[in-house]
């Protein structure tokens, strides 16, 4: 008997293990309109009202117009452009909103997105800022970075990514320099589940499966007595 609770106590651990550590998949969204959706989440369009608030020109570290008040942090200060008669004349899928670039002052070609917290799924565009095709490698935390061809002008390529365990902290955009500069933009994130499919999270799963070994010694217990 206590070698079959043993067993079933690894098996729980496992269990948690497994449900703690997420599997981070990447979607290629190329240059067509970004989805409503990605894997299980849905992933609703930044709002273009409190950007539109901000001047073009200015620089900013942060991007207002996420669900539920979600903001984006940027790791530099980026200049606030709008596609395609305010900064920035071009874009992708018909996109006409904000954008926010780097110019090739900035060395390196490298910006960081932070995600507020919990943050499951999550999009964005980018194009560099001369007419070429270049490298463009986005690495998410937690998950492996992945390095795409965009080409200026044919449009902004859009980079998802969605999570199945622990939330999505950041995006680090890397791009050849040979882009001289670059713009990210036309974001989503997501609000909710886009399924409704009840999961449990890892201490709920864990406090379960051991309730239901404790309930299974003290019935086999009762049995011999």
């Amino acid at each position: 008997m206590k070698l079959k609770a043993r067993v079933l106590a690894i098996v729980v651990l496992g269990l948690v293990a497994g449900a703690a550590n997420a599997v981070v998949t990447f979607v290629n969204l190329g240059i067509v309109a970004p989805p409503a959706t990605l894997g299980p989440y849905s992933v609703p369009a930044f709002s273009q009202v409190p950007q539109a608030a901000i001047s073009n020109g200015t620089s900013v570290t942060q991007v207002p117009g996420g669900p539920n008040g979600a903001v984006l942090t940027l790791s530099q200060l980026t200049q606030k452009a709008t596609v395609p008669l305010g900064g920035w004349n071009n874009w992708s899928n018909g996109y006409t909103g904000a954008v926010y670039f780097t110019t090739t002052n900035a060395t390196p070609l490298t910006r960081l997105i932070t995600l507020p917290a919990g943050t499951k799924a999550f999009y964005f565009y980018t194009e560099g800022d001369n007419f070429a095709t270049v490298n463009v490698t986005v690495t998410p935390s937690p998950g492996a970075p992945v390095t795409q061809s965009v080409t200026t002008p044919n449009g902004a390529n859009g980079f998802g990514f969605f999570t199945s365990g622990e939330d999505l902290v950041s995006v680090q955009v890397d791009i050849d320099p040979a882009a001289s500069g670059f713009a990210v933009g036309e974001f989503g994130l997501n609000s909710a589940r886009a399924q409704a499919i009840p999961t449990l999270q890892p201490e709920m799963l864990a406090a379960t499966l051991l309730l239901l070994l404790g309930a299974g010694i003290w019935a086999r217990r009762r049995r011999r007595a």
